[in-house]
């Protein structure tokens, strides 16, 4: 896979950078992970502060786009984003439904 940044742009109001990436791969667009790993590389931050926001690309076509953003702190990454989207990049662990837990303690 090979990924290039094409520009980056400081945020200095929700303390983050935003970049926007492009890249080509042989096979398959890679996942959410492969591209993070590659973007943490480029970029010398850490996965907590990583979120690769949009991927996009055409049907039949190897080439792919798309959004990043490298936060100052985790905290504010947290503070930012809802729920749903952290724990689609694995950051925030989903917790068990109450009532399902409920149902088991009556059991």
């Amino acid at each position: 896979m090979d990924l290039k940044i094409v520009s980056r742009h400081k945020n200095p109001f929700l303390e983050r950078e935003e970049i926007i990436f492009e890249g080509q791969s042989d096979k398959q667009t890679p996942s959410r992970k492969d591209i993070k790993e590659r973007l943490i590389a480029l970029t010398n931050s850490s996965q907590d502060t990583m979120l690769v926001k949009k991927i996009e690309n055409e049907f039949g076509s190897h080439e792919f786009s798309g959004t990043a953003f490298v936060y100052q702190t985790a905290d504010k990454m947290k503070k930012t984003h809802r729920a749903y989207v952290l724990k689609k990049e694995g950051l925030l662990k989903e917790e068990p439904k109450k009532e399902a837990a409920k149902q088991e303690g009556k059991k």
